[in-house]
Order: C-alpha cells, then sequence, then structure tokens
C-alpha cells in the first residue's frame, strides 16, 4: 500500500498504521516539502524513520512540464530548483541526450531529497490536441521516437540512482477521456499493437546492468475488444501481459473517478491484488486508504512477488550528479518553442499579458529583471487564467502591441476563444498546448510547451532575435539575469 502524502507531518493514524507494517510508502506532493531543499530533505528523514530499518519506498509523481513536485524548492545557496521543460518539448527537440541531462537532473533532486522513484516517464501516444489528461505529458505521437526518448530519460534518471516507472499501461493514449473523473471505454475496433509498443521496446532494450527496469503503472482504462468487465488496472489478463524485461506493477490512484463503478476503495484493492498489482496506490483520500490497509490480511501485505523483490534490491548507489547548468535547460525548453503562424512581427514596445497560474500546476513565469513592472523586452499585465472575463479587462484600452499567453489544454475553450475574438492581440503564445479548434485569430501564433521560466526566456529570447530593431525605442534589453 502506497498512501498519498501532502502534510507535513503525519497524523496519528497514520503513524499507527506505519508501525503495524500496513502500509508500505508514500507518495510525496509539494505541499508536504516544505519552501526549502534542506526542510524537505530533513521532513523526508523523519517520516522514514518511522519505518522499521527505514524499508518505506518513497516515491513521487515527477515528470518535468505539467506535473513536477520539486521545483521551486530553495537550494542551500537560496535559488530555487526550476521548473523542467515537458516531455513534449523533449520530444520536439528529438535529441537523446537533452532527454537524458532532463531524467539525470530529476534524479539528482530526488537522490538529495530521499526519494527512492518517480511515477514517470509517461509512453503513452499523444492522442491529439483535445485530450484533456496528456498534451505535453507525451514525448510524442509516434512509438518509435517516444521509446528513443523514454529510454534516454530513463537512463539519465537511473545515472543518478532513481528508479523509473512507464505509464499508463496498456495506453492512455488510445482515449481521449481524462480517468480522473469517469472510466474511459475503448472501441474494439482501436489497434493497441501501436500503443503497446514502447512497453514491449523498452523492456527488451533495457540492460539491467543500467540500473532496476523502469516498473509499471496501470491505466483505468477498458476496451470493448478485452472480453473483460474490468479495466486494465484490475484485469488479471492485462497485468499478466505486460511485457517481460520491466518491473514491478503498480496501480493508478485507486480513488480515481474511472473506478466509480467497481465498489468502493475496499472492493477497489481486493481486485488489483487479485490481478496481479505489487503496489496499490491511494492518492487522494487518506481515510479510504488506511481503512483499505488495514483491510489487507498481514501475509498479503508483507507477500513480495519476485519482481518486487528484484526491483528493491539494494544496488550500489552512483554519485549525485551535477545539476543540469542553466543555459542547458533554456536550451532544451527552447527547442520546444513552436511557430505556428508566420506573420511579420509589431516593432516597438509590447505588452504581454500572461496568466499569473494554471490552476494547482504552479506559477506561469516572465521574463527576467523585474522593475517597475517593465521586463527586458515587454511590460507584463497579469490576469486569472481560469476567469475570461479577467483577460477581457486587461485586453481594454492597450495601446500598445499586444501578446497574449493562454495556458490551454484539452477540449476548445470557447470563452477564452471569444474574448480574443472580440479583442485580437497581435501575438498569442499558447503556452501548453494549441486550441482544439484553430479559430481565425489574426495573430503571431507560437506554442512554447510550458510556462516555466525555461519556456518564458525561451519566447523572450525568440522575440529579440525578430523585433530587435523596436527595442531601440526605449524599454532595458541589456542581458539575462542568472
Amino acid at each position: 500500500m502506497i498512501l498519498g502524502f501532502r502534510e507535513e507531518a503525519p497524523d496519528p493514524d497514520l503513524i499507527d498504521a506505519i508501525g503495524r507494517e500496513e502500509v508500505a510508502g508514500l507518495l510525496w506532493f509539494r505541499s508536504a516539502l516544505g519552501e526549502t531543499v534542506a526542510e524537505a530533505k530533513a521532513r523526508m528523514a523523519r517520516v522514514r524513520a518511522l519505518w522499521r530499518k527505514g524499508s518505506a519506498l518513497f516515491i513521487c509523481d515527477e515528470e518535468g512540464g505539467l506535473i513536477q513536485q520539486l521545483s521551486g524548492l530553495i537550494d542551500e545557496e537560496g535559488r530555487p530548483w526550476p521548473r523542467l521543460p515537458s516531455p513534449r518539448a523533449l520530444g520536439l527537440a528529438a535529441d537523446s541526450r537533452i532527454a537524458f541531462a532532463h531524467g539525470r537532473e530529476i534524479g539528482r533532486r530526488m537522490r538529495i531529497l530521499g526519494l527512492d522513484a518517480t511515477l514517470a516517464p509517461t509512453v503513452d501516444l499523444d492522442p491529439g490536441l483535445e485530450s484533456p489528461v496528456l498534451g505535453t505529458r507525451c514525448f510524442g505521437d509516434d512509438p518509435i521516437p517516444v521509446t528513443e526518448m523514454a529510454l534516454a530519460w530513463l537512463r539519465g534518471l537511473a545515472s543518478a540512482g532513481v528508479r523509473g516507472c512507464v505509464k499508463h499501461y496498456p495506453g492512455h493514449g488510445a482515449t481521449r477521456v481524462d480517468s480522473h473523473h469517469t472510466l474511459p471505454r475503448i472501441p474494439a475496433s482501436t489497434d493497441f499493437r501501436m500503443h503497446l509498443a514502447p512497453y514491449e521496446r523498452i523492456g527488451r532494450l533495457w540492460n539491467d546492468a543500467e540500473g532496476a527496469p523502469p516498473a509499471v503503472l496501470t491505466a483505468h482504462i477498458m476496451a470493448d475488444g478485452w472480453g473483460s468487465a474490468l479495466p486494465a488496472s484490475l484485469d488479471p489478463e492485462r497485468i499478466a501481459g505486460i511485457p517481460s524485461g520491466l518491473g514491478p506493477v503498480f496501480t493508478d490512484s485507486l480513488d480515481m473517478g474511472a473506478l466509480r463503478p467497481f465498489g468502493d476503495l475496499l472492493a477497489r484493492g481486493d481486485l488489483a491484488v487479485r490481478a496481479g498489482s505489487d503496489w496499490i496506490v491511494v492518492g487522494i483520500d487518506r481515510v479510504g486508504g488506511l481503512a483499505l490497509a488495514r483491510a489487507l490480511s498481514p501475509e498479503l501485505r508483507r507477500a513480495t512477488s519476485h519482481r518486487a523483490a528484484a526491483w528493491l534490491r539494494p544496488r550500489p548507489l552512483p554519485p549525485i550528479p551535477e545539476p543540469w547548468s542553466t543555459e542547458d535547460l533554456l536550451i532544451a525548453a527552447g527547442r520546444g518553442l513552436r511557430l505556428l503562424v508566420d506573420r511579420p512581427i509589431p516593432l516597438g514596445e509590447w505588452d504581454w499579458v500572461l496568466p499569473s497560474g494554471f490552476g494547482a500546476y504552479g506559477v506561469v513565469a516572465a521574463p527576467p529583471c523585474e522593475g517597475d513592472g517593465l521586463r527586458h523586452i515587454a511590460r507584463v499585465i497579469r490576469y486569472d487564467g481560469g476567469d475570461p472575463s479577467s483577460l477581457a479587462a486587461a485586453l481594454i484600452g492597450r495601446g500598445r502591441p499586444v501578446l497574449v499567453g493562454w495556458a490551454h489544454r484539452g477540449p476548445p475553450d470557447r470563452a477564452t476563444l471569444e474574448v480574443l475574438r472580440g479583442n485580437p492581440p497581435a501575438a498569442i503564445a499558447h503556452l501548453l498546448d494549441e486550441p482544439g479548434d484553430r479559430a481565425p485569430i489574426e495573430s503571431w501564433t507560437i506554442l512554447t510547451c510550458g510556462f516555466g521560466e525555461g519556456e518564458i526566456v525561451a519566447l523572450e529570447r525568440f522575440w529579440k532575435a525578430h523585433s530587435a530593431p523596436g527595442l531601440a525605442s526605449g524599454l532595458p534589453h541589456s542581458g539575462f539575469a542568472d
């Protein structure tokens, strides 16, 4: 049993469950880490000491891009760990050296804190613009380059002494339905061979000398052609079919909406264990997860499959790598930049209208060196990304050319499209995905694949390269902050 952990310290119920050996480990979220690297490291050490011989499995969901827990922690030199580019940016870069460095940097951060494994990378094939669940979390839509990027990323992770986990088996890219809320049902006509190809190739190409083989996280999806009344995460046949060469099996979180038709958490946990899962994960429902942990028999809780035992076997740890250089990180983010519409760019002074954040996923960065509201190339105005009326208010009365940063994901955001049609900006930077329908908005259109420091600075550099004459009109542009 792996439980989600979001608190500063374990409550008495969790401490008791750990003492009774009902919980094998924790899935750490950002809110449990504190503000600094030192604080996060100390918290993990204190919590790990609750387990006999420190035998807990500490994991997190750390992919880069949209899903990252560790960015923003302040290191010993007083600098925040920067957000890392998205898997889609790595896929567009098509450079295995960048993917390796990205994985190594995530592994470096995890080693420093005391985390054992990450539930990444995503090897789902990108299902298209209207997917609300994957998007920039995917390397791409072709299994061969997806495999190449994922293998390089996993090797980088392993070079730091951290284990990985490929997901969401057997392929969440076969559906556009979000299993956090609803059970995806995939037509019988779907050919799963392409979706399975990354798992098969990674299992075949992984060399045990590189580190523990990647584990597998199962998806809460069903296909009519399987002849089963259960989703993949609860289906013995699907789990038995996991390609050889891969490691143990984690469920996706059993409290997700997709599993509502299969009973309460106790029923779902029983089905997952019977199906052959090695670790069952409950990410949000702490009370239900503890009840499920108590309900599992002691024999079942202590049972360890051969693949899980091999995966947990202690291995010599390599030295913690040096950090990924800021410049190389910016290069990686910039490789994900794409120009979608090539039109002449207006020169002169600009307003950049950027969302303040993207839901629970983090703050949208801005060009460096703020002073009196001015950045190197533009005045930055913020709006509430979840409120189209906030964007409309920010666009009214702008006398200078405007770039709008749009943090969009999933089906078309028609309300925001209407605002943009009514107040067409000179440029749009899609910070996550293109709009689901290509609305005729006469704007320069750029895709950054992310909204961290790397993507925004890459966008700034791109902007300078295309509008340098206009900068002579007065805005400062003398350099970049470290």
